[in-house]
């Protein structure tokens, strides 16, 4: 059975361009007490993940400008 309790302070890395999109994901994991970063594109995450990797979770869309999620992924 799952349980809530296993986001509590999980570092998240949220790669979504879309600005209600971040809105609405940091607020929802926020409720359940997630640490949350956004980042707006695949390149900088890609920059971000090879400096520091201290996120327990990364959540990726798809679709991003420049470098697509699958492409930022996969590097």
């Amino acid at each position: 059975m799952y349980s809530d309790d296993i986001l509590i302070g999980k570092n998240i890395l949220v790669v979504e361009d879309n600005k209600i999109n971040q809105m609405v994901t940091k607020k929802m994991l926020e409720k359940k007490e997630v640490i949350c970063q956004i980042i707006d594109n695949g390149e900088d995450a890609v920059e971000l993940l090879s400096k520091e990797n201290n996120f327990d979770l990364v959540l990726m869309d798809v679709h991003l400008p420049g470098i697509n999620g699958t492409i930022a992924t996969q590097k």
